[in-house]
């Protein structure tokens, strides 16, 4: 789903979709489901997404391995018969990008199976991050809680 797709279709009081993260103005939470592996500045979403400050980020989707690297997705001709680069990352890259938080929850995806490139195992993973304590507290005044 685009996020205009998102805004014409589901978006109301409690729930809203940009098309960039920095008009995210004061969200709670920035879900990137099946993101980072795609955009060639990974580096640069991520750190536009910690920039915005929201208290959880969550990142699933998301292909880890042992050794990062760069592999070559195919779709099937069912969907749309295509090639695009897709990025395989180490547990310990995501962990730095996400300067400020620390990691709350990590789970294999509830939508995506493992696989292998080769003889390395990638493991399909969602990873919940919370905005740390030192950094929250600093910019407290930036939060308004309110029942959903």
């Amino acid at each position: 789903m685009s996020s205009q797709s998102g805004r014409e279709k589901i978006q109301d009081g409690k729930i809203s979709f940009w098309g960039k993260i920095e008009n995210a103005g004061n969200a709670d939470i920035v879900v990137l489901s099946g993101v980072l592996q795609y955009v060639e500045n990974y580096k640069g979403m991520a750190a536009a997404t910690v920039n915005v400050r929201p208290r959880y980020i969550v990142l699933d989707r998301t292909p880890v391995a042992e050794n990062s690297r760069i592999a070559v997705e195919y779709v099937s001709e069912e969907i749309c018969k295509s090639s695009y680069p897709v990025r395989i990352f180490r547990e310990t890259e995501i962990m730095g990008l996400m300067e400020g938080y620390s990691l709350k929850v990590k789970f294999h995806s509830l939508v995506d199976h493992d696989f292998y490139i080769e003889d390395q195992k990638v493991d399909m993973i969602c990873m919940i991050f919370e905005l740390g304590e030192e950094a929250y507290e600093e910019d407290n005044s930036v939060w308004a809680w309110k029942d959903v």
